[in-house]
């Protein structure tokens, strides 16, 4: 229903993606009027009128229209999709709008994770981007676009108080009184009395100019007609002729070309925004710092994905392949209109699905794990974009995994530790080694402390310390040279043996007790939790996971946001530690998805209550299994 276009140096209008207005450095100066238009396409008189009055700040400005992708014409046989019916025509363009760019989905998940003042600097300095302009008809638009503003921050439960980040430019003609050069709210209200009145709301100014930047074929009929912001009353209508005295020369003294006022906001802006720099570099200390980093780097890898190309993707290589034919048309419509994942029912099976011998929930687990890949590769693409382009390296890397590891892997480990030793006191058998097997254990520096902890608690008690990692077969390992322990390779689908029988085959002790503890590592097996449990073969398991609940499983967005930090931070870790996972996948041109599979543990299935470690994010669990269910 949208289209935007960039204007060039030369008046030329450029189509492009919400997500390219939203990622420029520079400021994004925002012409609304195109929106009255009745033609698909930014008319020449406006083209030049933006040209000539924006010349000389290209550099420190992209210069964007907004028009209608489709004609508003009523006439069915136009081949343009027509305005759709409402009270209000305009409302559901300012809405996308509003949605495309101040407050994209995958910004707001972003947002909701931050703490405190964070945040709100998070959202501000996101809406100083934008730099909306338009004439006195446009004023309208503005108002929707505020209110449909409040009301996106407040049902995300976001503060209010980042709105007057966004700087607005009205353009009055010359007929229009000058007293209302500085307007407030309580003018716009007395205007436009039917709008709730708002504490916080867009930083507004007004100049004047001998020319509007009207659209050629504004609005007459079918919407209502904006009224001038204009406090002379006439019969109760406002009017837009000077009081009686004054002359419309008299204005002429207040002229202010548009480009003047444009550049006044960008100087204030950034005076504004280089003493807050500045301060914040004085101030903030390293580890706020490595939050922020992750924090950004994680809405520019989102902000790089076409969300289109995913569902269609999705829909054509899983809803195609794994739902009934009867039902994908209900699948493929949740998910293109509500970015919605529907949940797996008995009537979506295939035939050949409900004769074998997989259960609803293992059919979600296959549907999950195909779904997740192809996230996978999106992201994978935007991350090879992100590098390719400079705007993540190494140095933000080591920032963000300082972060976690200072921050927090202390909670994560003091809650593990203490479960560990539970678990233990509960398994150790007298006369009987114990096998501590580390699933999944990567370089093993995660584990020393457990493994120290352990050996400090049962100090009589013989303990064997064993490790399984893909990655960690190609060099001798610290469990080997460490520990004294062995490595052992994961078992291949034509192995049925169990993890326990491997465990105590690696030791020769058939009648050792053997504690499984898993660290991150069994969301990214890739295999069906069917598959997990049997390989268990009732052990019991200490489990440090990060389970999603079916509200985070059924939004594509909240599902894309969670897997793409882990993604990120994967890589971050490959860069600080070496551990040679996701940086080999992106070293093709076509990444390699399947090496990073992803099923996330659903969190309302646990076997315990408050699980879940305070004040870490993404939502972590320390999950005592005994034995494993899933």
């Amino acid at each position: 229903m949208i289209r935007y276009y960039e204007l060039s140096d030369q008046g030329v209008a450029t189509s492009v993606e919400p997500t390219q207005i939203t990622d420029d450095g520079r400021k994004a100066v925002i012409f609304l009027g195109g929106i009255l238009q009745q033609t698909a396409e930014p008319g020449q008189a406006l083209r030049e009128r933006l040209q000539s009055t924006c010349s000389h700040i290209r550099e420190q400005t992209q210069i964007y229209l907004v028009v209608p992708s489709g004609t508003r014409n009523t006439d069915q046989s136009s081949s343009e999709t027509p305005l759709p019916k409402a009270k209000d025509p305009t409302m559901p363009y300012v809405n996308i709008i509003a949605r495309d760019l101040l407050f994209p989905d995958y910004k707001i998940t972003v947002w909701k994770c931050l703490p405190q003042p964070l945040l709100t600097e998070e959202i501000t300095a996101h809406l100083q981007h934008f730099i909306l302009v338009g004439d006195s008809q446009d004023r309208y638009l503005l108002q929707q676009l505020e209110n449909i503003s409040c009301k996106i921050l407040t049902s995300a439960r976001l503060p209010l108080s980042a709105l007057p980040s966004v700087q607005t430019l009205m353009a009055r003609p010359y007929a229009q009184h000058n007293r209302l050069r500085a307007l407030g709210n309580d003018v716009l209200n007395r205007f436009y009395p039917s709008t709730p009145t708002f504490q916080e709301t867009f930083s507004q100014s007004i100049t004047h100019s001998y020319r509007a930047f009207s659209p050629e074929m504004p609005f007459s009929e079918k919407g209502p007609n904006p009224q001038p912001l204009d406090s002379n009353y006439r019969d109760g209508k406002p009017s837009f002729f000077p009081m009686e005295g004054e002359r419309i020369s008299d204005l002429y003294h207040h002229e202010r070309s548009i480009e003047e006022a444009i550049r006044d906001l960008l100087g204030d802006t950034i005076a504004s925004q280089n003493t807050e720099h500045s301060h914040e570099k004085e101030q903030k200390p390293k580890q706020e710092e490595g939050d922020l980093i992750r924090h950004q780097a994680l809405q520019r890898l989102l902000s790089n994905i076409s969300l289109e190309d995913l569902k269609y993707d999705i829909c054509t290589e899983v809803f195609d392949l794994h739902i009934h034919p009867d039902r994908t048309g209900i699948w493929k419509q949740t998910l293109l209109v509500l970015n919605e994942i529907q949940r797996l029912v008995p009537g979506d099976v295939l035939p050949w699905q409900r004769t074998s011998k997989l259960s609803l929930r293992d059919l979600c687990d296959i549907i999950d794990l195909d779904i997740n890949e192809i996230i996978v590769r999106h992201l994978m693409r935007a991350l090879q974009t992100l590098i390719s382009q400079g705007q993540i390296h190494s140095d933000d890397a080591i920032l963000m995994c300082e972060f976690v590891l200072e921050t927090n892997d202390p909670k994560v480990n003091q809650q593990t530790s203490e479960a560990l030793i539970d678990m233990a006191a509960d398994l150790i058998t007298p006369g009987n080694p114990l096998i501590y097997f580390s699933i999944g254990c990567g370089d093993g520096q995660a584990d020393a402390d457990l493994i120290n902890r352990l050996w400090n608690q049962y100090p009589d008690q013989q303990i064997l310390i064993a490790g399984m990692d893909t990655n960690a077969l190609k060099m001798t390992h610290p469990f080997e040279y460490g520990f004294d322990g062995v490595m052992i390779p994961p078992p291949l689908h034509t192995n049925h043996k169990t993890y326990p029988t491997l465990a105590r085959e690696a030791f020769a002790v058939p009648h050792a007790d053997v504690l499984i503890v898993d660290r991150y590592a069994l969301h990214h097996f890739g295999t069906p939790y069917k598959r997990i449990q049997e390989l268990l073969d009732g052990c019991p398991m200490l489990s440090v996971d990060e389970p999603v609940n079916a509200l985070e499983r059924a939004h594509l967005w909240s599902r894309v946001t969670r897997i793409a930090y882990d993604l990120l931070m994967n890589w971050g870790f490959d860069m600080v530690k070496d551990q040679d996972w996701i940086i080999p996948a992106l070293s093709t041109h076509s990444p390699q998805s399947e090496q990073f599979r992803i099923l996330y543990r659903w969190a309302e299935t646990l076997p315990e209550t408050d699980t879940q470690i305070q004040g870490v994010y993404p939502r972590t669990d320390v999950i005592k299994y005994q034995p494993f269910q899933y």
